[in-house]
């Protein structure tokens, strides 16, 4: 795996060796040959682009891409996962390129540097920073619209995440885009850990699947956010029942174990501070990126 910095470039010119741009192969299960047919990943190219302001043609943020090995010899296009951080790996990596490495921090481009990015199907994984205060649902789409066309992603099988003010970012761009019917890039599923949103506009995610996240002992988001949000979407007559993991006594940091794996059953299936939301209560028993590879749309 090799990490380079690079000026905001189309992703054709990076140097990736892929075999064309863009999704022209057809969705489904990772297109006509399934997702088995996907190469083996055994160890991709994780590019820093650096923000430039001044690139109409760039991903708007400065960016972590991971393309896995073999992208350039795959007869499918790759699933797309899309990360957003939280408040403490914000900056602006147009005037200080090093400041894109604190996208490195946590989740999965922590996983993928670190070596322990294993997911049982190869995705395409992008990891924008933020650079102006908050997570931004039309910059995010953007991003993934800039994706679209330079990477050989399955537009049927674009999964969101994030934690913290990414998961407020996740929840807020369901409920901004996930009520188009003919959107030509949907999300297919999504997990936001230990965020919220605004409940009243969850009829507007009713057809993408969520699986959320949280700390019952979170001091800096409180757990209500994502109860609040969970009961919501069930309530709107959703296409899939939301799920929710509650993590009792975790704190602010329900992240690391629901993206590496080690929080595998924890869970609460009963919330006495609020047994309303029981229903949607599932423990952690399944690893978080095969539950979202299991959808497309």
């Amino acid at each position: 795996m090799t990490r380079r910095i690079r000026p905001a470039l189309l992703t054709c010119a990076l140097g990736l060796a892929l075999s064309g741009c863009g999704n022209d192969s057809p969705s489904g299960l990772g297109g006509p040959l399934g997702l088995d047919a996907l190469p083996p990943d055994t160890g991709g190219t994780h590019t820093a682009i650096v923000r430039d302001p001044d690139d109409a043609n760039g991903p708007g943020y400065g960016t972590w891409v991971y393309v896995p090995e073999g992208a350039d010899r795959s007869p499918v296009p790759y699933p797309l996962l899309v990360f957003l951080h939280g408040a403490g790996e914000r900056g602006d990596s147009a005037g200080d390129p090093g400041r894109l490495d604190l996208v490195l921090r946590n989740g999965p481009p922590s996983m993928i540097e670190a070596g322990t990015w294993e997911p049982t199907y190869p995705m395409i994984v992008i990891s924008p920073q933020c650079h102006d205060g908050w997570w931004s649902p039309g910059s995010v789409r953007e991003l993934i619209e800039w994706v679209d066309a330079n990477l050989p992603i399955d537009s049927s099988r674009i999964y969101l995440t994030g934690l913290s003010m990414g998961g407020y970012g996740t929840w807020a761009y369901l409920t901004t885009y996930g009520a188009t019917e003919d959107d030509p890039l949907p999300i297919a599923a999504a997990v936001p850990i230990c965020g919220g949103g605004n409940a009243g506009a969850a009829a507007n995610m009713a057809s993408t699947p969520v699986w959320a996240f949280h700390g019952t002992a979170d001091g800096t988001v409180n757990v209500g956010n994502s109860i609040a949000m969970v009961k919501a979407l069930g309530a709107a007559d959703p296409r899939v029942e939301p799920r929710l993991t509650l993590y009792e006594g975790v704190g602010h940091n329900s992240w690391s174990r629901t993206y590496r794996g080690t929080g595998a059953g924890e869970g609460l299936v009963h919330y006495a501070s609020d047994d309303d939301v029981d229903p949607w209560l599932v423990p952690f028993e399944e690893d978080v990126f095969d539950w979202m590879l299991g959808y497309s749309r």
